[in-house]
């Protein structure tokens, strides 16, 4: 198999709500980001094994965060890169990470947020634009060297 990652997308690039061979497969189990980074800090995370988790909402805790947007990412990225040997060696599987708007890659990983781009990069680094059924996502991995 191949090696488990972060997958970013755009809810819209998913199926569902796509048709099966029109997006990427969404993954069946859900839970918010604050639920997943206080899981990652249990002593031992409730996450199940080998079964791909989306990740919804990681865009309002970052407005949420104005005007300490990238204060939030970096908090964010930390407490991800402390777990990430959990993530890749116990976890093994592919996380989802959800977003409502559009990811532009540009010169570094942004939603593209009206009037605000928030800075994902600045958790993810800057992944590669893939494609699955004609729609864009980023890989990133676990080991968030940014």
């Amino acid at each position: 198999a191949a090696m488990p990652n972060y997958i970013l997308i755009q809810e819209k690039h998913l199926s569902p709500p796509r048709p099966a061979d029109a997006g990427f497969p969404a993954a069946r189990r859900r839970i918010g980001i604050l639920d997943f980074l206080r899981e990652l800090e249990q002593e031992t995370p409730g996450l199940a094994p080998y079964e791909d988790l989306r990740v919804d909402g990681l865009e309002d805790v970052l407005l949420a965060a104005r005007p300490d947007v990238e204060l939030m990412a970096r908090h964010i990225c930390a407490v991800l890169q402390r777990h990430a040997s959990f993530l890749q060696d116990t976890l093994r599987a592919n996380i989802q990470v959800v977003f409502q708007s559009q990811l532009d890659r540009g010169n570094k990983l942004c939603l593209g947020y009206p009037g605000l781009p928030l800075p994902v990069w600045l958790i993810f680094g800057t992944p590669v634009t893939e494609e699955v059924c004609g729609v864009p996502f980023y890989r990133a991995s676990f080991n968030l060297t940014g």
